[in-house]
This record gives structure tokens, C-alpha cells and sequence, in this order.
């Protein structure tokens, strides 16, 4: 995990393309997605010989309404 920084942000190819189908309640079939790396720049965070990651993938929802 050297390598990755604080924030790393991976876009899809086609970003536009990644939104649209998220809006329109379709998962996405290139995510984008979010990484931080707290470690990277707190190395006190992960327990040592570890490191700590969180992700974020936007998806949209799909769960249904039932009344």
C-alpha cells in the first residue's frame, strides 16, 4: 500500500456514462470509486503491519417501495 495516496479517486472510462446510470437506478457497469488511505500520511491509525483502507463506490438504490 506504499504507493497509494491519502485520496485516491479511480474514475470510469466514461464518466458520464458511470452518472447517468447511477441516476437512472442501473448499477454501474465501470464504477467509479474512492479510496482513502489514512495510513498513508497517519501511519498511528492502522494497527502496526497493517493499514487502514475505507472505500466508496456510489451505486444507486435499488430497493423497492412496497407500501
Amino acid at each position: 500500500m506504499g504507493d497509494l495516496s491519502h485520496h485516491t479517486i479511480l474514475l470510469a472510462r466514461d464518466y458520464e456514462r458511470n452518472i447517468r446510470e447511477i441516476t437512472g437506478g442501473v448499477m454501474p457497469e465501470e464504477p467509479s470509486i474512492y479510496v482513502q488511505h489514512a495510513g498513508a500520511t497517519d501511519s498511528s491509525l492502522p494497527p502496526k503491519g497493517h493499514t487502514s483502507l475505507y472505500l466508496l463506490m456510489p451505486v444507486p438504490n435499488l430497493r423497492c417501495n412496497i407500501d
